[in-house]
């Protein structure tokens, strides 16, 4: 009798124990409230542009109750480690990760490989090849270079000498912006008589900034496609006292560049949605391992500050994570 009882009460635990097993398996992530990970990869982690991507990675982390790590490379021409950085979110056991590639094609095999994994991969801020990849967030950055091109026009009277300060080869989101401005400068009255590089640190940008005012002394205006090619032209302009002496319109905001459009040494700024971009980012991959569904592509629209509308409401909400 001993034994029949111990026999039934053996096979009544592995008939639940199964049951429990087999309900796990058909009950959706979400459901079963498995702690989720996710591993955000900026481009570079200098740039005022790239700490406030973070503050809307983070904060989406909080409101979803998943676990967000930020880390990028220290400098935005290290494209190594950013691969580096995409390894050890798969062999720490992320479930999706949020990546601004440096390069457009250097890390597509790597992505390969972490579609295979089954990790979850959302791309913002700048193009990458291939498809490997479950959702593209970023500004229409093409779009950024023809509005810009327009306000050149629009602040010279629509014809003039002006230069192209790049940011760095490679960097797809510039080159599309720099793209933009060329094309819709063609066939204007406005002639893009010079450029230069102004590379990833705010010191290589500055002297590189000095060489392009010395060889184009007539350049009537610049536009610089990114924080920091902006900045870095701003010093420049600043230590040879050229205040209100050239046009110049810039990318990205920091409070040294809201200072530098007060005080004439900027006209203009475009600038992104970055904190929705990361929020977005981060939403995107949780809604994906969630189970919900996405939008594959978003484009955010860019947005132009100079000093007549800098106090306006939509302008004060977009600047509010530097005061935050």
């Amino acid at each position: 009798m001993h034994r029949k009882v111990t026999l039934s009460i053996g096979l009544l635990t592995s008939l639940l124990a199964a049951l429990f097993i087999g309900i796990l398996w058909s009950m959706p992530l979400a459901a079963m409230e498995l702690p989720l990970k996710v591993f955000v990869i900026p481009k570079g982690m200098s740039n005022q542009y790239w700490k406030i991507v973070q503050r809307g990675a983070e904060q989406a982390g909080r409101d979803l109750g998943v676990t967000v790590t930020f880390r990028g490379p220290g400098d935005e021409d290290n494209r190594q480690a950013q691969g580096q950085l995409i390894r050890s979110a798969l062999d720490n056991g992320y479930q999706g990760i949020v990546l601004a590639p440096g390069d457009e094609s250097m890390h597509t095999e790597l992505l390969q490989q972490v579609r295979a994994r089954g990790v979850r991969t959302v791309i913002i801020d700048s193009t990458q090849q291939g498809s490997d990849y479950d959702s593209f967030i970023a500004t229409d950055n093409y779009r950024v270079g023809t509005l810009a091109a327009e306000e050149m026009l629009r602040l010279l009277g629509g014809k003039g000498r002006v230069l192209l300060f790049r940011f760095h080869a490679g960097s797809a989101s510039t080159d599309q912006r720099e793209q933009g401005f060329i094309d819709r400068l063609k066939g204007s009255g406005i002639e893009v008589i010079g450029e230069a590089y102004a590379g990833v640190s705010l010191g290589s940008a500055a002297r590189s900034a000095h060489r392009l005012l010395d060889r184009y002394p007539d350049a009537q205006g610049v536009f610089t496609p990114d924080e920091s090619s902006t900045e870095g032209l701003v010093l420049a302009l600043k230590s040879r006292g050229m205040q209100g002496q050239i046009k110049v319109i810039g990318m990205d905001y920091n409070p040294r560049l809201l200072r530098a459009l007060d005080e004439h040494y900027l006209d203009a700024l475009f600038i992104q949605r970055q904190y929705l971009m990361g929020y977005q980012g981060v939403e995107t991959v949780v809604n994906l391992l969630r189970g919900n569904s996405i939008s594959a592509r978003t484009l955010f629209e860019p947005l132009l500050v100079n000093r007549e509308n800098r106090a306006d409401p939509e302008i004060s909400e977009l600047l509010r994570p530097l005061n935050d």
